[in-house]
């Protein structure tokens, strides 16, 4: 697992400024219960803050940067009570409380990259589930658009009109691993014609739909629904997202 996110803490918010579908998704799907919700791989709080604005429930946040941490929590300040947070790996939940909801957005699963820390993470979340509780997590689906990419070769992603700014990526794969190895670029463009690039890399595995259920059926959790998209359409070959909810089966076939 690459944990080196502490680089991203001071651009995430500036790169992932645009991207809010996930967000409703998972605050619908949080306050359907009034009582405790884990969020992993919080980040700089996108989601986290929308979860902690309803009082009716009370948001952990949790990620393995240090600084990203740092950064919600200078965010929060005495705003959000009912939100605590902890600098902590997924693959070793230590946190001695039990939770109504787990949520991992935003591929954050795909941050494990091999089958083993992939089982110990969900060993881990499912430590810290009641019985009856939900674990909600999003991957993106492997694609032939995306294994066509030229490895040398920028491609834009997204722009920041506001702020003057564009994002561009790209990518390595390695077909043995299942693995993605993305280099981001942000470009920022001045107003005296001067533009300034800032770069950050990160890994992440794809995983197939049929190879995921298999995990999480093997790690003890059964899969009450899978979606395509954050509108809860129906999953299909034209689907480019997996949105799974699992619950707890109390079948564990990796002991």
């Amino acid at each position: 697992m690459n944990t080196n996110y502490d680089k991203w803490a001071g651009i995430y918010d500036s790169i992932y400024y645009g991207f809010k579908q996930d967000i409703s998704f998972y605050v619908k799907e949080s306050v359907k219960i009034n009582g405790q919700v884990l969020e992993i791989g919080c980040g700089t709080g996108r989601i986290t803050f929308s979860l902690a604005a309803n009082p009716t429930i009370n948001v952990t946040g949790i990620d393995i940067s240090p600084q990203m941490i740092k950064t919600v929590d200078e965010k929060a300040k005495q705003k959000y009570p009912n939100l605590e947070t902890h600098v902590m790996d997924m693959r070793n939940i230590t946190i001695n409380k039990k939770y109504d909801r787990v949520i991992i957005p935003f591929n954050g699963f795909q941050a494990m990259l091999n089958v083993n820390d992939q089982i110990s993470c969900l060993h881990s979340i499912k430590n810290v589930l009641k019985n009856d509780s939900k674990l909600i997590l999003d991957m993106f689906i492997p694609n032939i658009e995306m294994f066509d990419q030229e490895n040398n070769r920028y491609y834009h992603a997204s722009s920041i009109q506001s702020k003057n700014i564009s994002i561009w990526h790209k990518s390595n794969f390695n077909s043995i691993e299942q693995t993605i190895n993305t280099t981001i670029k942000m470009s920022e463009y001045s107003c005296n014609g001067k533009t300034s690039h800032y770069y950050n890399e990160y890994q992440l595995r794809y995983t197939y739909m049929q190879e995921a259920a298999y995990l999480f059926e093997r790690c003890g959790y059964k899969i009450t629904s899978l979606y395509g998209d954050f509108n809860k359409s129906k999953f299909d070959n034209n689907s480019d997202k997996m949105v799974w909810i699992l619950k707890p089966s109390g079948d564990n076939k990796n002991d």
